[in-house]
């Protein structure tokens, strides 16, 4: 089946870290605000048992790419369920969504393999043991499996699905990567004081991070100006905020050339849900 499915990205409209958890991960509240700027896939299943990225991506193992996570998590539990096997091969028709840029990339590319791969392998599994699934890849990709914006508690997996005004934002792409791992070692390295209030365009990992990565100074400056701004999730890219459009795209046209800027818009419902509906009606009118 040649369908191309999407990997929407994300962007955090608050972040507050709370404690630290028994398993090494800390407890967490934010907004994840769906946008429509995204990664596209394509899955083409066979017999081979194999699972192979076909176009890998530069500077990442294919076994450590979350994709394939994704799938041999999900392949191992269609063999229990099943006794069969089943292998694919994945293409990534284009990757939009930088990496180490705290919109979620990784994580959306690995939803998108559990949804895609759930219905192709025919695993029939409910959406309470593919989030569980989920989990076990990343505590981001629950959000994108559940395909709404939402606000998020736990790790990031306990989810409450919320209707956003559609804002229309300004990302700014820095030239660094930051991983998440590296933002909370950060954080827990140089951070005391704990509040408690969550204030909207707040972001608890953003002074280590600046701290640090003294280039997104710069970025927040520039882009505060025009309106309010933060780096979304563990970094590095940040986001402005505009009610319409044509505010936007008048900032945008404003922007200096050292900056990498892109005009993408908050969306509630995942393009990814869209397809998974298109799919399953093809399917079942085929079978």
């Amino acid at each position: 089946m040649n369908i191309i499915w999407p990997c929407p990205a994300k962007i955090n409209l608050f972040l507050k870290i709370l404690n630290k958890r028994k398993d090494g991960f800390y407890n967490i509240k934010t907004i994840f605000q769906i946008i429509n700027y995204c990664d596209y896939i394509k899955f083409f299943v066979n017999k081979s048992k194999k699972i192979k990225i076909i176009n890998p991506i530069f500077g990442i193992k294919n076994k450590n790419n979350l994709i394939t996570v994704a799938a041999k998590l999900l392949q191992k539990y269609h063999y229990k369920k099943y006794g069969i096997l089943p292998g694919v091969n994945i293409k990534i028709v284009k990757k939009n969504i930088p990496i180490g840029s705290g919109m979620g990339g990784g994580s959306s590319n690995a939803a998108t393999t559990l949804v895609a791969l759930n219905i192709l392998w025919k695993c029939n599994i409910k959406i309470k043991k593919l989030l569980e699934i989920a989990q076990k890849v990343g505590s981001d990709v629950p959000i994108f499996v559940r395909g709404f914006s939402s606000y998020a508690e736990g790790r990031g997996e306990k989810l409450k699905k919320i209707n956003l005004f559609e804002n229309w934002y300004v990302i700014a792409i820095p030239p660094i990567r930051i991983s998440t791992k590296e933002a909370f070692f950060l954080f827990e390295k140089n951070t005391t004081k704990k509040e408690t209030i969550e204030k909207i365009f707040s972001n608890d990992l953003e002074t280590v991070i600046i701290k640090k990565f003294q280039i997104l100074k710069k970025y927040i400056f520039w882009l505060s100006k025009f309106a309010p701004s933060s780096i979304t999730g563990s970094g590095s890219c940040v986001f402005s905020a505009f009610n319409k459009k044509k505010e936007a795209k008048k900032v945008l046209s404003k922007i200096p050339k050292w900056m990498d800027c892109i005009l993408v818009k908050g969306i509630n419902f995942s393009p990814l849900k869209k397809v998974q509906e298109i799919v399953k009606k093809i399917l079942s009118v085929c079978n």
